[in-house]
């Protein structure tokens, strides 16, 4: 037995033994698919994952997830928010997602870039930290950390307070609590099969019934992306994709600001 997450990929891949080695496949009786190979019979099964809803409902209604919220919004109130959630690694894309958030900021008016924020977080692990917090990481991890902060001091000194990089273990009340008060979610990498994190994302934002100026940006070579409609889908090794992405979230907001001062 061979499993996917999705049936576009298991389609994916009974066309891949089609056309590479003939094998022709078939319906099972319950309603799996079967392709037979050399006497063997390959059972090719769907089975779709997603976040626990009761589990997700249950953490939002705590108080910790309350004060959360309440503490990360503090001072940002009015601002349009992007969230990032990756882990340290360089098929995330995180170095050329900062540069596409530079080249958007740089085609917006002064006026608008002051009503964004870009909450970025970089997931670590607790055994990427020692005892006395630090993080443990590889030549290759530290050369990307480098670099990261390099590009986000350069978004800083020219933009201002637009970005807020954070480097640490994060928790699932945290990260709920960022989807919660995010604008727009943004998954750029390079390469992954499945992302449950933007199924969190929507699941509450349709609980709070805050759909107003939500937005989702994802990597078009993402398993989520042939599930989701209404997506921003960007080539994540495209720096204008990427920067266009970040319009395309934020043009509402002026469209909606140009249109009141017509008014």
């Amino acid at each position: 037995v061979i499993g996917f997450h999705t049936y576009y990929a298991s389609q994916n891949f009974i066309r891949a033994a089609k056309v590479i080695i003939g094998v022709d496949s078939a319906s099972t009786l319950q309603g799996d698919i079967a392709l037979t190979y050399m006497g063997r019979k390959l059972i090719v099964r769907v089975a779709n994952i997603t976040p626990e809803p009761s589990m997700l409902y249950r953490e939002i209604e705590t108080s910790e997830f309350n004060s959360m919220v309440e503490a990360m919004r503090k001072g940002i109130e009015e601002k349009f928010v992007f969230v990032s959630i990756d882990n340290m690694q360089f098929m995330s894309g995180i170095s050329m997602k900062l540069i596409a958030f530079q080249r958007f900021l740089s085609c917006i008016d002064r006026e608008y870039i002051s009503r964004i924020v870009f909450l970025l977080y970089i997931r670590m692990s607790s055994d990427d930290i020692d005892a006395n917090g630090n993080l443990i990481l590889s030549s290759e991890q530290s050369a990307l950390l480098s670099n990261i902060k390099s590009l986000a001091k350069q978004i800083t000194d020219e933009h201002g307070d637009v970005l807020r990089l954070e480097i640490k273990s994060i928790t699932y009340t945290e990260r709920l609590s960022l989807f919660k008060i995010a604008n727009c979610f943004i998954r750029t990498s390079k390469r992954e099969s499945f992302s449950l994190g933007i199924y969190e994302y929507l699941l509450i934002k349709i609980h709070f019934n805050d759909t107003k100026h939500v937005e989702y940006m994802i990597s078009a070579l993402s398993g989520v992306n042939a599930l989701l409609a209404h997506t921003i889908k960007i080539n994540p090794y495209d720096i204008n994709s990427i920067a266009n992405g970040f319009l395309s979230a934020y043009q509402p907001i002026i469209d909606e600001r140009e249109g009141d001062e017509d008014k």
